[in-house]
């Protein structure tokens, strides 16, 4: 193995740990709780497509859950850590044929190292983008190089980034524009030229997400309903999102919000956003069309966003493009030294200074831990609740923490228990563990003040009656508080089916126990069963692509000859 194959391994290695400290301490927000429960046993139940798009995504997160055992802290951030370590490898490409292979070994620490990427690498947001990167890494070399076999290779990561996550769609018109510059001295001349290839990419593209297409067909013609961005952005179809859409683009709020992206770089990242900048001023002396491409993608996705959502995560491309450039920016102002020895110093002296920032952003990550009631819970209930004991909720806990706190469990909110008890439920009467979760004082247990003053009434009067039942066995304080009690309780074998039955979250089953339950559930026969098995069929082609890039990213590390920049 190459010396340069080492150092990145070694970097890669880095990568891993800190992304998965990250995973393991990061608190579990209601976006990933929506986008992690999806996911849980979809290839199970059959669908290839979700109201929430990003079908890609759910059946990799999906593989992963099969692979660790279910729903933790690690698994649902599985894809994050994987893509957001492999990433090393592309920010080393892409600085490598932009300005050396220095340089590019210089990016991939500093991105290893990033405290932006420890503290907000959750949701599918980093996978995507690793593709989307991958994709301009082929890019560049096609407009070189005008090979077919470039452009095809960026076509197709390009789309999968889009199977990831739709975002990803902002980046078409940097593609556009670079390519449109490249050759507008010649443009009805390269069209003749390569016109067969680019209509062959394209098509090659929308094979790809094709699953999309053949997802929204099929639920529009069984209950006239889309996904979110064919129904509220296309306006194609119904949407069941109602109330849900996003917010208007706002000026003030992309204001607002792109001083909070700043300010969270200069406070995690300092040396990446101050090199990096220098690297962009210098890069696009040096590599214009390169660095126009780079620049370009970061800038179209930050004026979209800016004005709609804060999310961190959303944003992670920002380190990614900033450490290609910081490397470059590193070099450019050893340079200006005018000494080896003292270059060699200012790197070290930098290097070290990276490093203890991102050890100090790294202890307080773990901190956050303790914090998180989504993941103290959730150990408790793995550790100690039985898989057979019913779990009543306290209603004056949020009820998002229910799906993923008590997802392999048999659970209730306390105001359908007294429901369930006037059924007549089939089956013999059993001996059943009961575990109570109270919303402790001092605490709105996620809820708004508002919405916890509307429900407290009931959760009183639930509380007051199974407290007096059970016994308290452990009390969990952190950024809520929770009591938690054990029964034993007499029930019909067939209650626990009535249970497991209610458990909806975010329009789908948790589980996909029930996949009749969807809330874009469609019959598969006749012609739309072909549409079904087409579909299923390119998804898991995709698949296949996503696990095959992880080889080619190797090899193209592996080449014994480094190609010229462009």
């Amino acid at each position: 193995m190459k010396r340069t194959s080492k150092i990145l391994i070694g970097i890669f290695i880095i990568a891993v740990i800190l992304r998965l400290i990250s995973a393991h301490h990061l608190g579990v927000d209601t976006d990933e709780m929506i986008y992690s429960i999806i996911p849980l046993n979809i290839i199970s139940g059959g669908n290839i497509g979700t109201v929430e798009q990003s079908p890609l995504a759910f059946y990799l997160a999906d593989i992963g859950y099969q692979v660790w055992g279910g729903i933790t802290a690690i698994s649902v951030r599985l894809l994050a850590v994987l893509f957001g370590s492999l990433a090393v490898f592309v920010v080393y490409l892409i600085g490598r044929d932009m300005f050396s292979k220095r340089a590019g070994i210089y990016s991939a620490a500093l991105f290893a190292l990033s405290g932006y990427m420890l503290e907000f690498n959750f949701e599918m947001d980093i996978a995507a983008f690793f593709f989307a990167l991958l994709s301009m890494y082929y890019f560049m070399r096609y407009i070189k190089s005008n090979g077919n076999k470039m452009l095809f290779y960026s076509m197709t990561f390009l789309a999968i980034a889009a199977m990831i996550k739709n975002i990803i769609a902002i980046f078409a018109p940097a593609f556009v524009l670079v390519w449109l510059y490249v050759h507008r001295k010649n443009l009805n001349g390269v069209i003749k030229k390569q016109g067969k290839t680019l209509i062959l990419g394209i098509l090659l593209a929308l094979l790809i997400i094709s699953p999309i297409f053949a997802y929204n067909y099929l639920t529009f013609k069984e209950k006239g309903t889309t996904d979110y961005y064919f129904s509220n952005i296309l306006g194609i179809g119904e949407t069941v999102h109602h109330g849900l859409q996003n917010k208007a683009w706002s000026l003030s709020r992309f204001v607002s919000i792109i001083k909070d992206r700043v300010s969270d770089l200069v406070r995690l990242d300092l040396v990446l956003l101050v090199f990096g900048l220098v690297g962009m001023v210098m890069g696009l002396k040096k590599r214009f069309v390169s660095s126009s491409l780079l620049i370009l993608s970061a800038l179209f996705l930050v004026l979209y966003l800016g004005g709609q959502t804060g999310s961190q995560n959303h944003y992670l491309w920002l380190p990614l493009i900033l450490s290609i450039f910081a490397g470059y920016g590193l070099l450019v102002v050893g340079k200006r030294l005018n000494s080896p020895k003292i270059f060699k110093f200012m790197i070290a002296g930098i290097f070290v200074f990276v490093a203890l920032s991102t050890v100090l952003t790294a202890d307080k990550v773990i901190d956050m831990r303790q914090d998180s009631i989504s993941l103290t819970l959730r150990d408790y209930v793995h550790e100690e609740i039985p898989e057979d004991a019913i779990v009543v909720i306290d209603p004056r806990i949020y009820r998002g923490i229910h799906a993923w706190v008590f997802n392999d469990r048999h659970y209730i909110e306390g105001t359908q228990f007294a429901e369930l008890q006037q059924l007549p439920l089939p089956g013999p009467q059993t001996a059943a563990s009961l575990y109570y979760i109270e919303c402790g004082e001092g605490s709105y247990c996620g809820w708004k003040p508002e919405d916890f003053d509307r429900i407290t009434p009931a959760g009183e009067q639930i509380s007051a009656a199974f407290t007096q039942s059970t016994k308290l066995v452990k009390e969990i304080k952190s950024e809520h508080n929770y009591n938690i009690y054990e029964g034993t309780i007499q029930v019909p074998q067939g209650a626990y089916e009535v249970i497991d039955r209610n458990h909806i979250f975010w329009f789908y089953p948790i589980g996909w126990k029930y996949p009749e339950l969807a809330v874009d559930y469609y019959k598969v026969s006749g012609v739309k069963g072909l549409i079904h098995a087409f579909g299923w069929a390119i998804l898991w082609l995709d698949v296949l692509i996503v696990f095959g890039s992880i080889w080619l990213v190797w090899k193209e590390v592996e080449k014994r000859k480094s190609r010229e920049p462009q």
